[in-house]
């Protein structure tokens, strides 16, 4: 039988008792994982207990009783400080937690497809150099990517909103932001490698020094940055004409 965290004593409070195979969590190679949906079965994972550094997640994990379950959530923390140079991640999951992976020695990572929602600080104080983010994503949260060493980065036109200091203190030259961004939030994109930016049309705001020593300038409202509409720049006050 499988029970959703926590609710073990419940059932057996109600008389669900006898059950060899009652599952709550359960770990797996190291890794602890908690039920997410028992009709569905699906887990997400908890805690990593291991020392290896490599790591590679099928889609599906099998208790110890013999059931699969498919992997669709990283937890908050579960690999936090643990010194991975390299993980490959299951298909199947749709989004990771917060500080899932921070501060580790990654340099490389694909995101596999369904994956919607990346957590704040989710990938912060990494090594990374690539990122190849999937067609279905639709939110990074604040300093995701943070203190990393990424050079380019290609979003997804499904993408809706990128948080607060996301991408601060990388080595980015430039973006393209999809239309689904209408934001730039404060300090998304602080101290990169910009010698200038087009602000695309679409946008509607732009956060305190989105772009802070990027473009060699203080703060957005002196930087030099050139807007595709500028009368509609001046409209919302994102520019003006003194």
């Amino acid at each position: 039988m499988v029970v959703p965290p926590g609710t073990r004593e419940a059932y057996e409070a109600n008389r669900w008792t006898g059950f060899k195979n009652t599952i709550e969590n359960f770990i797996v190679d190291n890794v602890e994982y908690s039920i997410v949906n028992v009709v569905e079965q699906t887990v997400a994972t908890r805690t990593y207990l291991g020392t290896d550094t490599e790591l590679v997640f099928s889609a599906t994990v099998t208790t110890p009783q013999g059931a699969d379950f498919t992997i669709v959530h990283i937890g908050d923390n579960t690999f936090n400080s643990k010194g991975l140079t390299s993980i490959t991640l299951p298909e199947g999951l749709t989004s990771i937690g917060d500080q899932a992976f921070k501060n580790n020695a990654l340099t490389a990572i694909t995101l596999p497809e369904g994956l919607t929602s990346i957590g704040s600080q989710a990938f912060l104080s990494n090594s990374l150099t690539s990122v190849t983010l999937p067609e279905g994503l639709t939110s990074i949260g604040d300093e995701a990517f943070a203190y990393n060493s990424l050079a380019s980065i290609t979003f997804p036109e499904g993408l809706t909103h990128i948080g607060e200091e996301a991408f601060r203190e990388n080595s980015l030259t430039g973006v393209t932001l999809p239309e689904g961004i209408t934001t730039i939030p404060q300090f998304s994109f602080k101290n990169n490698k910009f010698s200038s930016y087009t602000i695309p049309s679409h946008i509607e705001s732009i956060g305190k020094e989105a772009f802070y020593k990027s473009l060699g300038f203080k703060r957005m409202s002196t930087a030099m940055a050139i807007f595709e509409n500028q009368p509609q720049a001046l409209e919302w006050g994102l520019v003006n004409e003194s």
